[in-house]
């Protein structure tokens, strides 16, 4: 192992008169390289051009030279470890997970693909002691973010230092040497993004035994015993003798900051900030350190749904079921709206999730539902703010009223509210059913009003027990329904009704008056001690009694020729319903909706009237009755009798079995999501957020992210104003996805007008435009994930130079432009051209409103797309300026099939020439020039704005067009005297 001890040039004596002028000696780390380790010759191998030069003659290097020369003191014997880590990592850099970059597929960003492995490679050619501190850096990135981890970096080399000053002092040349060792912050920052880029990449290739780790970790509650100092923390040995790991775990039993949430760490960093105090921090391994998918968001967004609708943590699939069915039944509206979907395509995916998810991945999904359920209470609503109110449970659906009025038939809202009544307790002697029945009567629908039961009635048979009592030979509901609605039925299957004694008779015990009801009214008994009775035969058909009514197969039906009725007091063995109208409701907040009463008088004194108590009024409901001296019309729920909340089990397994109107559930999100605008904008953030990573496989987010509401983000404070619109801005897709990567930061979306790719940890992510046809009108709002980094620390927002160079011709080459007659006939003149990233020089912090930082969280990166050909620099592009601003380019679309005339094409042809060089492009023709690159996308892209560029008018035809008639009707009038780039 090469290092600064073993160093012995032969100008140098190790006397004491020439320590001091020795340690003056500039010395150059980077001059300094070992053989790797056989373990590690896999992933050097494996690396690209640019990332094997840095890590062997950058400052990759010499940051690894530097680290290995200042820790190589402390570090322990670590061979063995050492060899296993180097053929885990040349095994994972030759997966599919290190993937090689394609100049036709990645275009600019091609020699920035692939796994970075940089400071793995430099830490290789540097020492076993430079390996041991690269560990040390996946360790530190593993647990605290990139500041925190930067900071604590600061920290070690600043004590580091101190203690070799202090053998120094005592003569030590390697101490000298080595006290003298000057690191930067921004060297420090760049070592742990690339440790951090490459354990995301490590991740992804062991994501099953990362999952069996995290499900470990995240059931134990461990604190790491730390010291009051950072490097005191950090330099005991991690690797005890005999090789068992003794990193100071120690159990918090019964804490509630520890038990049961993993590994963490508490550590006081003197070196985040610029002024002020130590900054405590704490970070836990799973939840802080975890990085997850946006499909394990959406679950976790859904454990934070079921908190705030009070569901049990047990409920996970109960709610993913309703989230995946309620959005199959919106699916089924012949025309459905877009926003009513938009609400759920933040959790679906997730819901889908937990219920196909099998073994350990179901397992985590369930340790993620739990999680949030726990510490998620504020994701999807800020419960700081005062007075904001909760969408309704289940979009409303969880609400008796909507649910009844969801369901599509009345016989489903009658078993709905009879299962309701039972689960309630309700008894047929307090309670009816009244329902709105629609009939089709000789093409003329009819709407009456009918009741049924709450519960079930005896039915007494003709047989008698022993001691001679009537036997009860069935339980039926009762049903009491129109007559001609019935008849209606029975005539159309061919059955005939019979019916006796139909009547229906009111008797005022004070007046022993009489009220008629119809012709058929003559029976009533005045020696009955009732205010009304009904008397009712069971309906018969061929002598057998109907049983089915309508659908319901337990209903014996009751028939009468008025809508009026009371309430129901008791039923006795003969058919005969009482109503006692001396009874009295003591509910004193009740307030009835209608006064309906059999014989109806224009005395209201004796008026029986129904109660609304749970249900809907305008289809079916659930009423009970009381007197009162005074009618009164307003409708409102008899508080205090049941609770009216519907179980989600119910309503899933009505949405589950299409019982429920999709236009009604539909209208049901659209305005239950009124209530709250911060639920109302959270579930559009996480929309918005679902549908930009669905462009992004592999994409990850920090877990941390959730402890902040989501409707704080500035990018979707205005979703709920443009809805329908809202999926057609790159800027705003930016400022999204910036959110989601760092973990929070919001920034406005105009802040991303003039970026075209963001460039954080191990991924670049980069507008469509930049890496399709510039004809295909769809890439603007498509972002692409490259898996690649630049190796520089923090976010990096791409932009484009201000005003982009391009070659100038002085006209020594005229030999070479031709611009000969166009004839028609497509080619690729420009295969040789390829496309190419760098970088300026030029960066500008933005404000992330965290003052007093030291190091930037996310920065302008001033970076050039340039040109070549063969390997010569042609232009640097600006490709937003050309295709993303409105009038840049022109895109002509064919037009099959046309009817152009062989004029019309020969006219074009005759006023067009080639354009086969990008020479002959810099120099264009006064009139029309066909750029002829067909098939190429790179060489159109970069033709589209070298010709806005150059203030050219430029058209983009598809390759190759169709007609160039049709070219020739889009372009309208061709001048002669002005330049025109047409690009096939």
């Amino acid at each position: 192992m090469a290092t600064i001890g073993k160093i012995n040039p032969s100008f140098i004596s190790a006397n004491n008169e020439t320590t001091i002028a020795l340690a003056n000696i500039n010395f150059d780390f980077s001059l300094i390289k070992v053989d790797p380790p056989a373990e590690f010759i896999g992933l050097g191998n494996s690396l690209s051009t640019t990332r094997r030069e840095s890590a062997e003659n950058g400052l990759a290097h010499t940051t690894a030279r530097k680290l290995g020369a200042l820790f190589e003191d402390v570090v322990p014997e670590v061979s063995t470890l050492v060899k296993a880590y180097g053929k885990r990592v040349s095994e994972i850099a030759a997966s599919e997970y290190n993937p090689k970059g394609e100049p036709q597929k990645d275009g600019f960003f091609s020699s920035l693909v692939g796994a970075d492995g940089t400071s793995i490679w430099a830490a290789a050619t540097s020492g076993t002691s430079a390996i041991a501190v690269h560990l040390l850096a996946c360790l530190l990135a593993r647990n605290w973010s990139g500041s925190q981890a930067t900071a604590i970096w600061s920290e070690l080399v600043i004590e580091r230092q101190k203690v070799l000053k202090k053998s120094a002092n005592e003569g030590e040349f390697k101490g000298i040497m080595s006290s003298r060792i000057a690191i930067s912050r921004t060297e420090l920052a760049d070592w742990d993004a690339s440790a951090r880029a490459w354990l995301q990449t490590a991740d992804a290739a062991k994501r099953r035994q990362q999952t069996q780790y995290k499900l470990i970790v995240n059931n134990i509650g461990l604190a790491v015993d730390v010291r009051d100092h950072v490097y005191d923390s950090v330099s005991d040995p991690l690797v005890a003798p005999g090789g068992l790991v003794t990193i100071g775990l120690q159990t918090e039993v019964g804490s509630q900051d520890g038990s049961g949430d993993g590994i963490y760490w508490s550590l006081p960093l003197g070196n985040l900030r610029y002024y002020g105090d130590p900054v405590q921090s704490v970070r836990y391994l799973v939840s802080d350190a975890s990085k997850i998918t946006f499909t394990q968001l959406e679950i976790v967004a859904l454990g934070s749904l079921a908190r705030l609708w009070k569901f049990r943590q047990q409920d996970s699939r109960l709610i993913a079921s309703f989230i995946v069915h309620l959005h199959a039944v919106l699916q089924l509206d012949p025309e459905p709206k877009a926003n009513w979907c938009v609400y759920l395509g933040g959790f679906l995916n997730g819901a889908l999730h937990l219920l196909d998810a099998s073994g350990l991945d179901l397992k985590e999904a369930e340790q993620l539902f739990a999680y949030s359920f726990r510490r998620c209470n504020h994701f999807l609503l800020d419960k700081t703010e005062k007075d904001e109110k909760l969408i309704p449970p289940l979009f409303g659906l969880g609400l008796l009223p909507f649910f009844i009025s969801a369901l599509l038939t009345e016989e489903e809202k009658i078993l709905m509210l009879r299962r309701f009544a039972q689960n309630q307790g309700l008894k047929n002697e307090q309670f009816v059913i009244r329902y709105f029945h629609t009939e089709t009567l000789n093409e003329t629908e009819v709407k009456t009003w009918e009741y049924c039961s709450v519960n079930p009635i005896d039915q007494v048979g003709t047989k008698r027990d022993i001691d001679g009592n009537p036997v009860v030979a069935a339980l039926t509901y009762r049903r009491w329904v129109s007559t001609e609605s019935i008849r209606n039925q029975l005539e159309r299957e061919g059955m005939e009704l019979s019916l006796q004694d139909e009547a229906l008779v009111d008797w005022d015990q004070t007046e022993r008056h009489r009220y008629n009801t119809g012709a058929d009214a003559k029976n009533y008994r005045p020696e009955e001690k009732c205010s009304c009775y009904l008397e009712w035969r069971s309906m018969m058909c061929g002598g057998e009694y109907v049983e089915d009514i309508r659908g319901s197969k337990y209903d014996a039906a009751i028939i009468f020729n008025t809508v009026s009725w009371s309430r129901f007091q008791n039923w006795d063995s003969h058919g005969y319903t009482y109503v006692d109208t001396n009874w009295q409701d003591t509910t004193t907040d009740s307030i009835p909706d209608e006064t309906l009463f059999a014989g109806w008088t224009n005395d209201y004194e004796h008026a029986t009237q129904c109660i609304f108590v749970c249900g809907d009024t305008q289809s079916a409901a659930i009423y009970t009755l009381q007197e009162v001296g005074i009618k009164v019309a307003a409708p409102q729920p008899l508080a205090g009798i049941v609770d009216s909340a519907v179980d989600m089990e119910e309503v899933v397994t009505a949405l589950q079995n299409l019982k429920l109107s999709p236009k009604f559930v539909g209208e049901c999100i659209e305005n239950s999501t009124k209530v709250s605008l911060q639920m109302n904008t959270a579930f559009l953030a996480l929309s918005y957020g679902a549908a930009t990573y669905k462009m992004l496989p592999g994409a990850l987010i920090p877990l941390s992210i959730t402890k902040r509401p989501i409707c704080q983000a500035s990018w979707a404070s205005e979703f709920h104003r443009f809805i329908d619109r809202w999926k057609n801005r790159r800027d705003t897709t930016f400022s999204c996805m910036l959110y989601f990567l760092s973990g929070g930061i919001s920034l406005s979306p105009s802040t991303f007008e003039y970026v075209f790719a963001i460039a954080a940890e191990d991924s670049i992510y980069a507008s469509g435009l930049l890496l399709n046809d510039p004809a295909n009108r769809k890439a603007e709002n498509q972002v692409r994930r490259i898996l690649g980094n630049l190796g520089k620390a923090g976010i990096a927002l791409l932009v484009s130079p201000k005003d982009p160079l391009i070659r100038e011709e002085d006209g020594r080459e005229w030999k070479h432009i031709n611009h000969n007659t166009f004839d028609g006939a497509s080619s690729n003149s420009f295969a040789s051209s390829s496309v190419h990233l760098s970088f300026t020089g030029y960066e500008q912090s933005v404000d992330t409103k965290n003052q007093g930082a030291r190091d930037r969280e996310v920065y302008f990166l001033e970076s050039r797309l340039s040109l070549c050909e063969r390997g010569k620099w042609i232009a640097d592009l600006d490709v937003l300026g050309a295709l993303a601003r409105k009038g840049s380019i022109t895109l002509l679309p064919d037009e099959i099939p046309c009817e152009c005339s062989a004029e019309e094409i020969t006219s074009f042809l005759n006023s067009a020439v080639t354009i086969d060089s990008w020479l002959e492009f810099l120099d264009p023709p006064l009139g029309v020039g066909v750029m002829r690159a067909e098939q190429n996308w790179i060489a159109r892209l970069a033709g589209a704005c070298i010709g806005t560029q150059r203030k050219l008018w430029t058209a983009v035809v598809p390759s190759p067009p169709a007609c160039w008639g049709c070219v020739r009707r889009r372009m309208g009038s061709i001048s002669g005297d002005g330049g025109q780039i047409v690009i096939s």
